[in-house]
C-alpha cells in the first residue's frame, strides 16, 4: 500500500487533548477525519458522490449540499455504529479487507469506474430503479446514504487507526455521550470533502471541454485508488508492473485533444502530466525488465558496500517467534519491540517500506530484540492468543517491552509513523530500560 502517509491520531495524542479539554479535543478529532478524507481510500468516492448528488440536485445548490448532507449522515451512522462494536470485537476495521475476493472486488469497480471516467462507456442506472429509489428515499436521498454507509466501509483500513484510538479513550473516559460526539465530529471531518463535492457537483457536471478534465482527472484517482487497495495483495514485480501500465495508459489518455479547447493552462497542464507520467511509465517497465531477465539476464541492482564486498546492511533482524523473542531478551538484558502487521494493513506495509529501512531505524534496533507477528489469518489460535495477550485493537500496533517481557507504559505505536517520529519511541524504550 503505497499511499499517501497519514499520521492518524494516536492514544496519546488524545489523550494528551483531552487533558486540555472537551474543545481541543473534538477540535483533533475533526482534523484527524479530514486527514483521512485525504487518503487514497477515500478520494475514489468524491467523483461517485459527485455524480449521484450532482444528477439528482436538478442544478440546485442547497439540494445539492443536503444530499451530500445526507451522504455524510449515512457515513457517520456506520462509523457510529461499527466504533463501538469494534470497542467489543478489536479487530473490525481492515481485517475485513484481508479476503483478496473483496480486495479484488473493489479494486475491479474502481478500475471500471476509471474507465467510465475515460469515456470507454457511460456508467447509467436503469430507469425503472431510477424511479424505485426516487419514491422510496425522496428524490435519491436513500442512495446517498447508501453509497454514504459504503463509502465509511470502503475507508476502513485509512479510518481504523483514528476510530480505534478514539474507541480506546472512550473506554478509558466511560463517557457514552463524548463518544458519540466524536465519532460524529470524526465523520463531519471527514466529509467535509463531500460537502464541498455536494455544492460544486453541479458546476463540476456541466459539459464542456472543462468537463472532460475534470472527468479523466477523477479517472486518475479511481484507477490510483484501485492500485492501492490491490497493491498489499501483489508482488512487489507484479505491483510496479501495474503501477507502469497505469502510468503509460494515462499518459495517452490524459494529452489533450486536437482543438479540444481546454485553455492555455489546463492544456499545458495536461501535456505536463504525459510527459512525466510517460516518464516515470517507462522507467519502472525497464527496470522491471531488467531486473526479471526479460531482456537480458537478471541483474542485481541492490546496494552493495564498497569495501569489502559484503551485502550492505538489509535492514532490522525481526523474529517471528514471541517466545523465543521474549526469551532472548532476557538472556541479553534487552528490550523487545513487537510488531504487529498483516498482509491486508496498508499503514503496515508503509511502516515496512518507507520507516524501518531508514539506517537510524536499523541502528537503533540493534539495541532491541525485534519480532514481528503476522497476523493476517484471523483463524490462527497461536496469533489470535497474542492478540489477546497484548490487547491489540488495531493494526499496526508495536509495543515496547521490558527485558522480563512487562509493557512500557505510554509508548505503544498505533498507525503509521515517519521515521523521525518513530525514532523517539525506539529511544524512550531504550532509556526506560536503561534506567
Amino acid at each position: 500500500a503505497q499511499g499517501t502517509p497519514v499520521a492518524p491520531a494516536s492514544g496519546d495524542a488524545l489523550s494528551n487533548a483531552r487533558d486540555r479539554g472537551t474543545l481541543p479535543l473534538i477540535l483533533l478529532v475533526f482534523g484527524a477525519g479530514f486527514l483521512v478524507s485525504l487518503t487514497p481510500c477515500v478520494l475514489p468516492m468524491v467523483p461517485i458522490t459527485i455524480g449521484i448528488i450532482g444528477a439528482r440536485s436538478a442544478g440546485s445548490r442547497m439540494k445539492g449540499l443536503s444530499l451530500a448532507a445526507t451522504y455524510v449522515a449515512g457515513m457517520a451512522f456506520v462509523y457510529t455504529s461499527l466504533g463501538v462494536a469494534a470497542g467489543f470485537t478489536g479487530m473490525m476495521f481492515g481485517s475485513w479487507l484481508q479476503s483478496p475476493v473483496v480486495v479484488g472486488c473493489i479494486g475491479a469497480f474502481f478500475f471500471f469506474m476509471g474507465l467510465a471516467m475515460f469515456g470507454l462507456f457511460d456508467v447509467g442506472m436503469p430507469s425503472s430503479l431510477q424511479t424505485r429509489l426516487n419514491r422510496f428515499g425522496g428524490s435519491g436521498y436513500s442512495g446517498a446514504a447508501i453509497v454514504g454507509m459504503v463509502g465509511a466501509l470502503v475507508a476502513g483500513p485509512c479510518s481504523g487507526p483514528v476510530l480505534l484510538s478514539i474507541i480506546a479513550l472512550i473506554g478509558k473516559e466511560g463517557e457514552i455521550a463524548l463518544g458519540a460526539i466524536l465519532m460524529m465530529v470524526f465523520s463531519l471531518g471527514m466529509g467535509l470533502i463531500f460537502l464541498a463535492a455536494g455544492v460544486f457537483s453541479t458546476a463540476l457536471l456541466k459539459p464542456g471541454a472543462w468537463m472532460d478534465t475534470v472527468k479523466k482527472s477523477f479517472g486518475l484517482i479511481m484507477w490510483a485508488g484501485a492500485l492501492y487497495f490491490v497493491a498489499p495483495q501483489l508482488s512487489d514485480g507484479m505491483t510496479a508492473a501495474v503501477a507502469a501500465a497505469m502510468c503509460l495508459v494515462t499518459a495517452v489518455f490524459v494529452w489533450p485533444a486536437p482543438g479540444a479547447g481546454d485553455g492555455f493552462w489546463i492544456e499545458r497542464a495536461r501535456k505536463l502530466y504525459t510527459v512525466v507520467v510517460g516518464i516515470v511509465g517507462v522507467y519502472l517497465l525497464v527496470g522491471l525488465l531488467l531486473s526479471r531477465g526479460f531482456i537480458l539476464p537478471p541483474m542485481d541492482l541492490s546496494a552493495r558496500s564498497g569495501g569489502g564486498g559484503e551485502a550492505a546492511e538489509v535492514g532490522v533482524a525481526w523474529l517471528d517467534d514471541e517466545t523465543e523473542a521474549l526469551a532472548q531478551a532476557a538472556a541479553e538484558g534487552k528490550p523487545v519491540m513487537i510488531d504487529f502487521t498483516a498482509d491486508w494493513c496498508a499503514a503496515c506495509k508503509e511502516l515496512e517500506h518507507l520507516t524501518y529501512p531508514d539506517t537510524r531505524i536499523v541502528a537503533a534496533s540493534k539495541g532491541f530484540v525485534p519480532v514481528m507477528i503476522d497476523a493476517t489469518r484471523s483463524d490462527d489460535p497461536v496469533v489470535n492468543a497474542l492478540l489477546e495477550k497484548y490487547e491489540v485493537g488495531g493494526l499496526p500496533m508495536i509495543h515496547f517491552l521490558r527485558p522480563d517481557g512487562s509493557l512500557i507504559e505510554g509508548n505503544s505505536v498505533t498507525g503509521f509513523k515517519s521515521a523521525d517520529d518513530f525514532l523517539p519511541h525506539m529511544e524512550r524504550a531504550l532509556a526506560a530500560v536503561g534506567s
